[in-house]
Order: structure tokens, then sequence, then C-alpha cells
């Protein structure tokens, strides 16, 4: 079985040669052991991350999560809090709310990030037809809630993240083109 997702600090050089072969070097004063399996969760619930750690976490995908992260709080206004909710499995996210309603949570995963987020079943037929494949068999299988479900969407390319947007602006209730 493999370890989670381990923070150490090094001291002040985190490239050091004795972590260089097995580390992502950082700005700060830490160390950060890649030994995750693929998509594995921030699972390590006594070390609590920084927004940074969950960009590197998420590897090449860091970028679209920072990116998607971004979107949201500059353009939509949403308050953001890392939190690791929902028992063991889930790990550490970003929790997007505007004032109370619920948006979002974006989990940190190895190589990838998830977002998950709850919907009607009508604005999920509102954007169906313009997503991809993989997305639409995701919307098939929702956890059924209320009239809706919830999702959990992984982004590991732009077409997914491309999608990720789109139902969010369905969800924040935004008329701009898919």
């Amino acid at each position: 079985k493999q370890k989670p997702f381990i923070i150490k600090n090094i001291g002040d050089s985190p490239g050091s040669s004795t972590c260089r072969k097995h580390c992502i070097p950082s700005p700060e004063r830490y160390c950060y052991i890649k030994e995750a399996a693929m998509y594995e969760r921030m699972l390590e619930r006594q070390t609590p991350p920084t927004y940074e750690d969950m960009i590197l976490y998420c590897g090449g995908a860091g970028t679209l999560f920072q990116e998607l992260n971004r979107m949201l709080r500059a353009e939509f206004h949403t308050q953001t809090l890392i939190r690791f909710p929902y028992g063991k499995k889930n790990g550490w996210g970003v929790k997007h709310c505007k004032k109370s309603r619920y948006i979002c949570d974006i989990f940190a995963e190895a190589g990838a990030f998830t977002v998950m987020l709850r919907m009607t079943n009508r604005q999920f037929e509102s954007v169906y037809d313009k997503l991809s494949e993989s997305t639409q068999r995701e919307i098939d299988g929702k956890y059924p809630c209320g009239d809706g479900g919830w999702i959990h969407l992984r982004i590991l390319n732009r077409v997914q993240f491309d999608d990720a947007i789109g139902l969010l602006l369905v969800k924040l209730g935004e008329k701009r083109p898919v």
C-alpha cells in the first residue's frame, strides 16, 4: 500500500542533494515527497496543506486547478475555504460558496483534481448536449439527491476543464456561452 502525500520540513534548502531525486522543490521550506498513487487525494488530515501545496500536488493539472479556483474567486466572487470534508476518503479540497450558497468543492489529487457539485436535473439537461461523452457518463451516473444529484468530475485535460466551467456557469446562473 502506498503512503499518502507527506509534507516534510527539511530546513532552508528544499532543493538540497538529500531530496532532489524524489521531491519537488518549492519556494517554501518544505519538500514534497511524491509517494501517492495516481489520482490519490491528499488524505493526511493532521497536515493541512496550503493552496500552493495543492497546486503542486495536482502535478500537470496544477495550472488548471489554479485557473479554475482563480476564475471562481475573481469572476464570480466566491468565498473559499481549504477543508477536509465528508469523512476520510475525500481528502483536502477547496470549498467555494457565494454568501451561504454552496457552489462546489475542488479536491486536489495526484496528477489531477476533482470538482464535486450538486445540480438539479433541469440544470444538467440545459447543458448536457454541449458536454463531452465522459462528462455525460458522469451525469448519467450521478448520485441522486432531491430533483437532481451530485457528480464528481475528474479533470485531467482542457476538455474536461471546459466541461466543468460549463456546468459551473449553469450552477451560478450565468448566461455566457459554454
